[in-house]
């Protein structure tokens, strides 16, 4: 695979990855990144997935 400066994945796809959820632990009004819980999932071959959370 010809790797591109660009990158190797449409920008679309890359956020399809990407789940945001609510805790089920939490109450109330959401008022910290705690209270939520999120998850990326597998990138296609190629692509490189580097999580800084």
């Amino acid at each position: 695979m010809k790797i591109s400066a660009l990158g190797n994945a449409p920008a679309h796809k890359l956020f399809d990855l990407i789940d945001i959820k609510r805790n089920a632990r939490t109450e109330g009004p959401a008022r910290s990144f705690k209270d939520y819980d999120v998850t990326v999932g597998t990138a296609s071959a190629g692509v490189e997935v580097i999580e800084k959370l």
